[in-house]
Order: structure tokens, then C-alpha cells, then sequence
């Protein structure tokens, strides 16, 4: 999180601007974690022989049903 916006949120009285700037910073965080396993997966493709590229599939680490 910026610093910008941890002091926005230090200094917010409304609970709704704190939400709100947790909410983009959560955001933010999911974009990366897709971008990350979409990378980690062209990896794969390229380090994994054609044959056994079947056979593995990203899992999501994020068990059923929990909260994001």
C-alpha cells in the first residue's frame, strides 16, 4: 500500500474511506497474484515436457468457500 494511502487512512474519520481504500488495496493485491500465477504458469508450459503438461494443473491455495 502507498504510504500516501496509509496516511489517508491513519488520518480518516469516516470508516467509509477506510473501506474503501482497503478494498482498492485488496484489488491491487488479487491483480498481482493473478499476473504472478499467470506467469508461473507460461513457466511451466516452457520448462515441462508436451507429454506431461497434462498432467499438472494450478490449484487455487485458497481453500472453499474463505473469505478473499
Amino acid at each position: 500500500m502507498p504510504p500516501e494511502e496509509i496516511d489517508a487512512i491513519l488520518e480518516a474519520r469516516d470508516p467509509e474511506v477506510v473501506r474503501r481504500y482497503l478494498e482498492l488495496h485488496e484489488e491491487r493485491l488479487a491483480e498481482r497474484l493473478a499476473d504472478q500465477r499467470r506467469t508461473i504458469g507460461r513457466l511451466l508450459q516452457v520448462v515441462t515436457p508436451a507429454r506431461k503438461r497434462t498432467a499438472l494443473r494450478l490449484v487455487s491455495l485458497r481453500p472453499e468457500g474463505s473469505i478473499r
